[in-house]
């Protein structure tokens, strides 16, 4: 590829270096369905070569400099591997994956619209763009054009697209017999049916949408070269043919590919999304695929909550920030100690709290929805109170220096008879799964459903490390 101006414009010039027949039909045919095309999502063709065969298009990048990193990517590719590879820099893009995935399904249902499937969809055929600001020399400019629109993506790469108004030696009209095409490791399960199998253009659609769904994966696990690495790296040797087998052996038990635990933070939180959709794309049964409108439609839904979230007025370090402010202003002298300093008290917090909650409800019936979001309101009040002045009562039994598991937090305000109340502590979950994992998430959903079956009031306190929720 060769890169230049053209009227003004940054354009790159795509040049097929082996003419035999068939990278020519490939190279016609892409040109012709660029040409056919008009959307911002889909890369621009600005004219085309016979002799030498080559086209020209827009160049599309990715500039870090607005960010103060020195680098430039093209593809999605490039660009998660660069935020892997790079410490710290993932921290402050999480969220723009999300836009990657919704620019992505608008793209794919523009030429699934105009029934076209592009048949090669994966982390290098996705273009990314802010070039609409990389270059501004005003930072508050560049500011607002990122909250506007902060990155554009581009499909690109038509040579083994199957359009409806394109027929070559190997397309008919209405279905297409040579499908061992695209990336393997991207290719959907049924593809992967002897060579003289027809699939209709709504077919290869649907193996577009599972394609999808890898990327998806891909944007979940950037650390990954590709879908079924973690599967692949067992292998030895790891020829082509030895890798494709293996992969055909893993699609046609229906197995998904593995996730990494890098990035199991952003899975949980602001990739969850992703996961969702990948899981419903990475369907082996292509009917029960979603549709490229059903996928856009995906990204403006907003869910209901699952939860009513009642902030608290006071936290952990409300005491010691108070301490230090009476001390700034003079009003008292300084000092080390804090007698309501709360450090490291998550498990005695907890324990209290959760027996605050069991005294609520011994007696009580259960409360209708409204009187019961009155109730946690109020009762949340009453744990921000508890919060300022439990420390002052539990403080002397613990080293404030270290963290406590809740049956020690437990055993220690029952013997100095802060808690009165005997209670039973079960184990329900025990397993080195991290908190912020898909496993971690399916234990902990498990144990969750198990309480809810029961009877008997009871409260989970769920801890992973130095996290403890209530």
């Amino acid at each position: 590829m060769i890169t230049a101006k053209y009227n003004g414009k940054s354009i790159v010039v795509k040049q097929l270096l082996e003419q035999h027949e068939r990278n020519l039909r490939l190279f016609y045919k892409e040109a012709n369905i660029l040409h056919s095309l008009d959307d911002k999502r889909i890369a621009k063709l600005h004219a085309v070569c016979q002799s030498p065969p080559a086209m020209m298009l827009e160049l599309v990048y990715f500039d870090f400099s607005p960010f103060g990193l020195e680098r430039r990517v093209f593809s999605l590719k490039d660009f998660i591997n660069f935020l892997s590879s790079e410490d710290g820099a993932m921290n402050s893009f999480p969220p723009l994956f999300i836009k990657i995935a919704e620019d992505t399904a608008r793209s794919l249902k523009y030429l699934h619209d105009n029934n076209i499937a592009h048949r090669d969809l994966k982390l290098g055929n996705v273009l990314i763009s802010n070039q609409m600001y990389c270059e501004m020399p005003n930072k508050e400019a560049v500011r607002e054009a990122w909250e506007k629109e902060p990155i554009i993506c581009k499909l690109v790469d038509f040579g083994e697209s199957r359009a409806s108004m394109i027929q070559t030696a190997t397309v008919c009209s209405t279905q297409t017999t040579n499908i061992d095409r695209g990336t393997p490791i991207y290719m959907a399960p049924e593809l992967l049916s002897p060579v003289d199998t027809s699939l209709s253009l709504e077919q290869l659609k649907a193996c577009d949408i599972w394609s999808y769904g890898m990327v998806m994966f891909m944007l979940l696990n950037p650390d990954l070269q590709f879908p079924y690495q973690v599967e692949i790296d067992k292998l030895h040797p790891t020829t082509y043919k030895i890798c494709k087998r293996e992969i055909t052996n893993l699609l046609t038990s229906k197995q998904l590919p593995t996730f990494s635990d890098k990035f199991s933070r952003f899975q949980a939180t602001s990739w969850l999304m992703l996961e969702r959709i990948f899981e419903k794309c990475a369907d082996f049964d292509p009917t029960k695929r979603p549709k490229a409108p059903s996928l856009v439609e995906m990204f403006s839904q907003k869910e209901d909550p699952v939860c009513r979230n009642i902030p608290l007025a006071v936290s952990q370090s409300t005491s010691v920030e108070q301490h230090d402010q009476l001390v700034a202003d003079g009003a008292i002298p300084m000092s080390n100690v804090v007698s309501g300093d709360a450090t490291n008290s998550c498990s005695f917090l907890s324990v209290l709290i959760a027996g605050r909650i069991l005294e609520e409800r011994r007696d009580d019936d259960l409360p209708s929805i409204n009187a019961a979001l009155d109730e946690w309101q109020f009762f949340c009040e009453n744990v921000n109170d508890m919060i300022l002045t439990m420390p002052h009562r539990f403080n002397r039994y613990r080293d404030i220096n270290r963290m406590y598991d809740v049956h020690e937090a437990y055993t220690i305000l029952h013997k100095a008879n802060i808690i009165k109340e005997s209670y039973e502590l079960f184990e329900e979950i025990i397993a080195s799964s991290k908190v912020f994992t898909k496993k971690g998430r399916s234990s902990l959903s498990k144990a969750l459903e198990k309480l809810a079956e029961s009877s008997v009031a009871k409260v989970a306190i769920y801890t992973c490390g130095i996290y403890i929720y209530l």
